[in-house]
């Protein structure tokens, strides 16, 4: 049995579209330009150079080396999105057809389809996979399930794409694929569920969800350092029955120190209550003892 070739495509920076298909002797990468629709640049990237990389990942070793061919971009947001995007480049045909040549999978992909209220494409992401939008005066990610050609499920509502793409424009959002979390520590507000904490470890992730009040729910790790930081999220919401929840991105620290500061307030408050039980039980006592020493 053969092993499956990577594959891949990211929205960068908001302005371009990467492609990483993996060969025999590396991996093959293709930029293009967003607006004018036009390859900005090609190249491929060996053995050699993929296996120094200090990522655990074919996939990331290849996009980190990629963008460095890339001068004109900075790489600062990079979001996973449909490889069928290349439908809509100048030249991209050619190069969607020979990963789905290598991918037979990537044909019957579902991938939902992000549009603006006059029915023009915007972006396509895999399903299961999150955007982040944002309003004037609010900002959140939500995961995205497929439903069919016209249809998404966003969080827990399920959506026309043109539906979508009007209450949108109505009250001044926008809406883009996810981008990848980069950082080895990251939080997020999960509304009237709570928090959660992730950090990253020797073998994948550590976690902790905390109540609203900054208690801790439950912590556990995901054993699998191959994945993002955004899917090891998402996994651990759905474990707990989140998975439809909004999130917003919040300060790690500051959530860690909120907690810290409710576990303390949570001990003296036992204290207390063990020191009043205390004081309760031993008045008796010694009244009884006084009255005895009377006699």
């Amino acid at each position: 049995m053969s092993m499956k070739m990577m594959n891949a495509a990211y929205l960068v920076d908001n302005v371009a579209l990467l492609s990483l298909q993996e060969k025999q002797d590396g991996v093959e990468f293709h930029c293009f330009d967003m607006d004018s629709k036009v390859q900005i640049a090609e190249g491929h990237i060996g053995w050699d150079v993929l296996d120094k990389q200090p990522f655990s990942t074919l996939e990331e070793s290849a996009r980190v080396a990629a963008l460095k061919e890339i001068p004109q971009l900075d790489g600062l947001t990079v979001a996973p999105v449909a490889p069928e995007m290349l439908e809509q480049m100048r030249g991209g045909r050619k190069v969607l057809w020979q990963m789905k040549k290598a991918d037979p999978e990537l044909e019957n992909a579902k991938n939902i389809r992000f549009i603006t209220s006059s029915y023009e494409d915007r972006f396509k992401i895999p399903d299961g996979s999150a955007v982040e939008i944002e309003y004037p005066n609010r900002k959140f990610s939500a995961r995205c399930e497929y439903m069919d050609e016209y249809h998404l499920r966003l969080g827990y509502d399920v959506l026309h794409i043109c539906q979508l793409a009007e209450m949108l424009e109505r009250g001044g959002g926008t809406c883009r694929p996810e981008p990848l979390i980069t950082e080895e520590r990251s939080a997020w507000d999960l509304g009237s569920k709570g928090f959660l904490a992730i950090q990253t470890c020797e073998d994948g992730y550590d976690y902790t969800l905390y109540h609203k009040d900054f208690t801790e729910i439950d912590g556990g790790q995901i054993d699998n350092p191959e994945i993002s930081m955004n899917a090891a999220r998402d996994q651990i919401l759905s474990d707990y029955g989140f998975g439809g929840r909004t999130m917003t991105r919040i300060d790690y620290d500051e959530l860690c120190d909120r907690a810290e500061e409710a576990e303390i307030s949570r001990r003296e408050s036992v204290l207390g209550k063990l020191s009043d039980l205390s004081s309760r039980t031993d008045t008796p006592v010694k009244a009884a003892k006084a009255k005895e020493a009377e006699r």
